[in-house]
């Protein structure tokens, strides 16, 4: 997960934009997805050393938000690329 496009989309980001990006994808003109919301939220807290530590690895991400499917199950992609589809929007 660490060498995901979207973390690698958000380690561009600076602190400012990030809580700009926060803001968009907590607001509900934007973004209905409670998932998405939950996902990027669980990012941003553990954002530190330029989001490379243990709680953002593909296999921990994915047992807390992914427990019952397979790790390449398809709603795992899906949320990854819908976040890294707001990114480029924003």
């Amino acid at each position: 997960m660490m060498d995901s496009r979207v973390i690698k989309m958000l380690r561009i980001l600076e602190e400012k934009e990030l809580v700009l990006f926060r803001n968009f994808i907590n607001s509900p003109y934007f973004n209905k997805n409670a998932t998405l919301i939950r996902f990027f939220e669980y990012l941003y807290q553990n954002r530190r050393n330029n989001f490379q530590n243990e709680a953002l690895s593909k296999e921990t991400v994915f047992k807390i938000f992914f427990p019952e499917l397979s790790k390449e199950g398809k709603s795992y992609h899906n949320r990854l690329r819908a976040l890294a589809r707001r990114l480029a929007e924003k």
